[in-house]
């Protein structure tokens, strides 16, 4: 016997309120006969969605910014048609992703895309959008330089990296604490280190880079994704009202032998 499907609601009273709004002046009467302009400015949920096209239009380009030959890109938006998209984009979207593929982000060694993906950072926050980034330890999208060094000096390129670019964000949760602060907004940053999920799952069934990782890390294993929830809860909760500009590592002690 089929399950009963549950009948939908065709008014979708569900997702719809009453509410009775006073419009008040300058100093606190009532406005009577007035005409009002109800618009909503944000969602209580996070939707989100990528950013990347936006990277130019923050950054005040009007041409697409070049790349090394046969490299990954993301995006393709016209360039010209990036303001009427931002338009549209922010009028639905309040969250945003911001890419730190390595490839993308670094094509050449020593020229990191760092302050074009700050300003950008910077450019959504301005606009009330949450903004979170890709890990800068990726297994897709490598930078092509890497291909040819020795296992070693990917290690050490790889830390580097960590050192420089963690560096480098963590100026921007700075910036928008200073600039959001006063309007009782928090702005911390979670910094995990590696953990098993589905998507390094090819990663940790590798013996040899499960056996690197073990070893470079303090706990000597894998995170879990659980062992994320109670930092989240803390920054979630009461707990953390006077807690702001902080980046807090659940890596397992590894960002300390970096």
């Amino acid at each position: 016997m089929a399950a009963d499907v549950p009948t939908v609601d065709p008014t979708m009273r569900h997702r719809i309120a009453d509410a009775t709004v006073t419009v008040l002046g300058p100093h606190g009467e009532p406005l009577p006969n007035t005409e009002v302009t109800v618009e909503q400015s944000r969602h209580a949920f996070s939707f989100g969605n990528i950013g990347f096209d936006f990277i130019p239009l923050a950054n005040g380009e009007n041409a697409e910014h070049p790349t090394v030959d046969g490299l990954e890109t993301f995006g393709g938006a016209d360039v010209e048609q990036l303001v009427r998209l931002s338009e549209l984009w922010l009028d639905l979207f309040n969250t945003a992703t911001v890419p730190f593929y390595w490839g993308r982000f670094e094509p050449r060694r020593g020229e990191p895309d760092t302050e074009r993906l700050r300003r950008t950072g910077q450019w959504f926050a301005d606009r009330g959008v949450t903004v979170k980034g890709h890990p800068l330890v990726w297994h897709t999208v490598t930078a092509p330089w890497l291909l040819d060094l020795p296992v070693d000096e990917v290690e050490k390129a790889q830390r580097e990296r960590i050192r420089r670019d963690v560096g480098g964000v963590s100026l921007l949760t700075k910036g928008m604490c200073a600039d959001l602060g006063p309007h009782g907004i928090q702005v911390n940053a979670l910094s995990p280190g590696y953990f098993s999920t589905e998507l390094t799952q090819a990663l940790v069934d590798d013996p040899e880079f499960s056996a690197w990782v073990e070893k470079r890390t303090p706990a000597g294993r894998w995170g879990n994704t659980e062992e994320l929830v109670g930092t989240l809860i803390f920054l979630l909760s009461s707990a953390s009202d006077f807690v702001n500009d902080e980046t807090i590592y659940v890596d397992g002690g590894m960002t300390a032998v970096v």
